[in-house]
């Protein structure tokens, strides 16, 4: 993981980050990739969709983009923030539930 600078860098090292065509003023972020191990986007697509029925967070993500985007693409997202869990997780060197605890907003005392 120290090869990688940022959560941006394993993301396009696996093929998940969207390509982008720009011209000018003009930028549209097109389809994945795809230039990484198709093993590992395959295993993180299986993975995503086993989480996303786990998870309350990536259930919830999952189901929006499904509503708006369909549910290819709405696979491919929530791999991709399995994704940079993972890379945060194995970082940090900590579990999943260390890595939920922290993403929580901190209780203010009355």
């Amino acid at each position: 993981m120290a090869r990688f600078h940022d959560s941006k860098h394993v993301v396009s090292y696996v093929g998940l980050a969207p390509t982008l065509n720009a011209s000018a003023d003009k930028h549209h972020l097109g389809h994945i990739t795809k230039q990484g191990s198709p093993l590992l986007r395959f295993a993180l697509g299986q993975a995503a969709a086993h989480a996303a029925r786990m998870d309350a967070d990536l259930k919830r993500t999952y189901f929006t983009l499904v509503h708006r985007r369909g549910r290819p693409k709405a696979k491919v997202a929530v791999a991709r923030k399995l994704l940079v869990r993972l890379f945060i997780m194995l970082r940090d060197q900590i579990d999943y539930d260390e890595f939920r605890r922290r993403g929580r907003p901190k209780e203010v005392a009355a």
